[in-house]
């Protein structure tokens, strides 16, 4: 199975899935594309790559499109900055 990763962040909670699945499934060999530049939505057409991760919602037909996570983008400042008094 070659999964493509375009969330960088993602790649500790998934190592750590991976490992899992490998365990529970030996047979099966997975393999990870991490890129900046790769687009995997026309590599998925053409049956390039198996499973898609990604912060985008790329929908196209033939495709299933399901959210793995809720999650809020959050930004951390100091406590003493100037930002900190902002709205």
């Amino acid at each position: 199975m070659l999964i493509s990763l375009e969330c960088h962040s993602c790649v500790e909670w998934l190592a750590s899935a991976m490992a899992a699945f490998r365990r529970s499934q030996p047979n099966i060999d997975l393999d990870l594309r991490l890129g900046t530049s790769f687009d995997p939505l026309p590599s998925l057409c053409a049956d390039a790559v198996d499973l898609i991760i990604t912060s985008e919602r790329a929908e196209a037909p033939g495709i299933m499109v399901e959210p793995l996570f809720r999650y809020h983008i959050v930004g951390l400042v100091p406590t003493g900055s100037t930002l900190a008094a902002k709205a």
